[in-house]
């Protein structure tokens, strides 16, 4: 559960799928794989009806205020 908080954190503060991907290695977490996030990132695009990684992010930052 922790690695998916994590990519929700990284997308609400603005990162790319890329730079999700280097901070999840750089920080040896279990799941980095580019397939992995990408997946999840689609399914959180999918649950919050988001056609774009910024409005995924903006949607997701203003759900959390």
């Amino acid at each position: 559960m922790e690695y998916k908080n994590k990519i929700i954190e990284l997308l609400k503060d603005g990162f790319t799928i890329t730079e999700i991907l280097e901070y999840l290695k750089k920080n040896d977490f279990e799941t980095s794989s580019l397939s992995s996030v990408e997946k999840y990132v689609y399914t959180l695009k999918k649950e919050y009806k988001a056609k774009t990684m910024f409005q995924l992010a903006l949607i997701m930052f203003s759900k959390s205020n």
